[in-house]
C-alpha cells in the first residue's frame, strides 16, 4: 500500500515539474525544413504566416530603362537595286537603332551593379537573420528568416533579369551592326551601278557650278555665263513640266518642276539637253558643270614623266564619263565639245586639254655631297684597315671635316 501512494506522490510531482517547466518556456520548437520552427505553447499554428518585422536596410533602386530596344526589321531582299533612297533611310534608322541599343546598354550596366549590391546586401541580411535565429529561436526571428529568404529571392531573380537583359541588348547590337555591315557595301554597289547606268544615256544637262549663281546674284564680274545667256542658244529640249524659267531669288533660272521625277517624261537615251535640270533628272543623265575656279590639274598618268617631259591637264575635268566640269573661262570653245564627248563615250575630242612641259635638266656633281665622300672614306678604310690599326689610323673623314668647317 505504501508503495502504490509513493508512486501515486511520484507521478504528481513529475506532471507538475513538467508544467513548470512548459510555463516557464513561451515557445515551443521543432526542426522544420531544416529550420527550427517555433510556436507559443497551446497555440495551433497558423497556416497563414504572420507579416515578418520590416527590414530596415535599404537596397538601391534599379534604373529605369526608358530608351526603346525594339529591333529595326529590314528586308535586305526586297530592296530593289535602283532604290537608293530606301537603303540610305534604313541606314539611318539602323543607325539611330544602334545608339539607341548603346544607350540602354550603358544603363543595364548600371543597373547591374546596382543589384548586384542587393543581392549582396539582401544575402547579408538572411546570414544574420539565421545567426539570430539559430541563437534565440522564436517566431519573431523566424518571420525575419523567412522574409530575408524571400528578399534573396527578389534580389537575385531581379541581377538574373538584367543579366538576360543585357545579354538581349548585346544580340540586337550585334544583329544591328551585321544589316547596317550588308547594307552599307550595297549603297555603294547602287550608286555604282546608277553611275555605270548613265553611261549609256544621250541626254545631257548643263548647270551652273554654286560660286557662279553666287557671283550672278550678287552681280560681281565673272566669265560664267548666265541661264539667260545658255537658254538663248535654243539648245534646251526640256518639256513645260519640267518648270519654266523665272527671275527669282535674284537670279535666271528653272522654277520647281510641275511634276515629281520629271526625267520620266524623257526617253534618255534621245539626244537632250536640259538647261539647269531638276535635281532627280541631275541622279539619271549625263551633267555638264561650268566652274568659276578649273585650274590646271593632274591625273595619276600625269605623274609618269617620260624623257623629262610631264603632262597637265586644263579646261575640262570628266569622272567616269558621266560627269565633267569645264572652266568658266572657255567655256565657249569647250561646252558643245564635251557635250559630244560624254555622248561618244569619252573617246574622241577635238579640244586639247593637256599640255606637255618639258622640264630642264639639272646635273650635279654627287662627288661634292657629304654623303659621296662618306662612303668613299668607309670604303678606303675597308681595304687599307684589314689588319689591327689601333693606334696608327691616320685618315681623314673628309664629309665631316668640310660640314664641320
Amino acid at each position: 500500500m505504501k508503495i502504490l501512494l509513493f508512486l501515486v506522490v511520484s507521478c504528481i510531482l513529475i506532471v507538475s515539474i513538467h508544467s513548470a517547466e512548459a510555463a516557464s518556456k513561451p515557445y515551443r520548437c521543432q526542426d522544420h525544413y531544416s529550420q527550427a520552427y517555433c510556436i507559443k505553447t497551446g497555440q495551433i499554428p497558423n497556416p497563414t504566416p504572420v507579416q515578418a518585422p520590416t527590414n530596415t536596410t535599404s537596397v538601391p533602386e534599379p534604373i529605369k530603362l526608358v530608351t526603346k530596344t525594339n529591333s529595326t526589321t529590314i528586308n535586305l531582299s526586297g530592296i530593289k537595286r535602283d532604290d537608293m533612297d530606301t537603303v540610305d533611310s534604313a541606314i539611318r534608322e539602323l543607325q539611330k537603332e544602334i545608339e539607341s541599343l548603346k544607350t540602354n546598354l550603358f544603363e543595364i550596366d548600371r543597373n547591374l551593379q546596382t543589384s548586384e549590391w542587393g543581392v549582396k546586401l539582401a544575402n547579408d541580411e538572411q546570414d544574420k537573420a539565421k545567426l539570430n535565429h539559430k541563437m534565440r529561436p522564436s517566431e519573431p526571428t523566424r518571420l525575419e528568416l523567412e522574409a530575408a529568404i524571400k528578399k534573396l529571392d527578389e534580389a537575385t531573380k531581379l541581377h538574373d533579369d538584367n543579366k538576360k537583359t543585357r545579354e538581349d541588348i548585346l544580340f540586337k547590337l550585334d544583329e544591328a551592326n551585321r544589316k547596317l555591315g550588308e547594307l552599307k557595301p550595297k549603297l555603294k554597289e547602287i550608286a555604282l551601278t546608277k553611275k555605270n547606268g548613265k553611261v549609256g544615256v544621250q541626254t545631257v544637262g548643263i548647270m551652273l557650278s554654286n560660286t557662279c549663281i553666287a557671283m550672278l546674284k550678287n552681280n560681281l564680274t565673272t566669265n560664267c555665263p548666265s541661264y539667260e545667256t545658255l537658254m538663248s542658244f535654243n539648245w534646251d529640249t526640256s518639256k513645260s513640266q519640267s518648270g519654266s524659267f523665272v527671275f527669282k531669288n535674284g537670279y535666271y533660272h528653272r522654277d520647281t518642276p510641275l511634276v515629281k521625277n520629271d526625267y520620266k517624261l524623257y526617253s534618255l537615251n534621245d539626244y537632250n539637253i536640259i538647261m539647269d535640270p531638276s535635281p532627280s533628272m541631275i541622279q539619271h543623265i549625263k551633267t555638264i558643270t561650268i566652274s568659276q575656279n578649273l585650274e590646271s590639274y593632274l591625273l595619276p598618268s600625269d605623274l609618269v614623266k617620260v624623257n623629262n617631259t610631264r603632262t597637265i591637264h586644263k579646261d575640262r575635268y570628266v569622272d567616269s564619263c558621266t560627269h565633267g566640269i569645264i572652266s568658266a573661262d572657255t567655256w565657249q570653245q569647250t561646252l558643245s565639245d564635251t557635250i559630244q564627248y560624254l555622248r561618244g563615250g569619252c573617246t574622241t575630242t577635238l579640244l586639247g586639254v593637256v599640255d606637255a612641259k618639258q622640264d630642264e635638266t639639272t646635273i650635279q656633281d654627287i662627288s661634292t655631297s657629304s654623303k659621296y665622300k662618306h662612303d668613299q672614306w668607309i670604303k678606303e678604310i675597308k681595304e687599307t684597315h684589314k689588319q689591327l690599326m689601333i693606334g696608327k689610323d691616320n685618315s681623314t673623314n673628309r664629309s665631316t671635316i668640310e660640314d664641320e668647317g
